[in-house]
């Protein structure tokens, strides 16, 4: 993993377990609050890699880094449970075959999605998730139709504690 990657939190020895599905969480606002200029509330979503019943990898892409802090470094930890259970939405995708933590990693390195640039008002971590999603049912390791569900569930708020709301999805760059 190269600098674009935030591994504090991650046991190297997950790199060779094999991932039995993999999670995407829209985390809960808990007030359903914008931001301080005035934007309408959004979700930060997360992907979780299942290995077990009770154990997973996270991959967050999260800003707050460069000068202006919209580079994004994807946060990857070891986790002691499947998924989140701040998440307001959840979709679950089974895994098609034998694919590693390492697998996985390793596809989001070669098609450059570690390098990304959210946007000036810090969003983008819902196209980062469709895209990343899009790129594993490419290569075969998710189901096909997998990146239009996760279109389908990114493109809306999902209002606390129940309800939802279209959204459209602020797309960053990758660099």
């Amino acid at each position: 993993m190269n600098d674009n990657y935030d591994t504090d939190y991650f046991k190297t020895v997950n790199l060779t377990r094999l991932v039995i599905a993999i999670y995407i969480c829209g985390y809960r606002n808990d007030n359903n609050a914008g931001d301080e200029d005035g934007n309408l509330p959004t979700n930060h979503w997360a992907a979780f890699l299942q290995l077990t019943d009770s154990t997973s990898v996270s991959l967050d892409m999260a800003p707050g880094y460069g000068s202006d802090g919209q580079r994004g470094k994807i946060q990857v930890a070891s986790k002691d449970y499947v998924h989140t259970q701040n998440a307001i939405k959840s979709v679950m995708f089974p895994t098609t075959g034998a694919y590693t933590v390492s697998d996985i990693i390793n596809l989001i390195t070669q098609n450059g999605r570690e390098k990304y640039t959210f946007t000036e008002a810090w969003e983008g971590c819902r196209y980062w998730i469709y895209t990343f999603i899009s790129d594993l049912e490419a290569a075969g390791i998710i189901p096909a139709g997998s990146g239009q569900t996760t279109w389908g569930v990114v493109s809306y708020y999902w209002r606390n504690p129940s309800g939802y709301e279209l959204r459209t999805v602020a797309q960053g760059t990758f660099r």
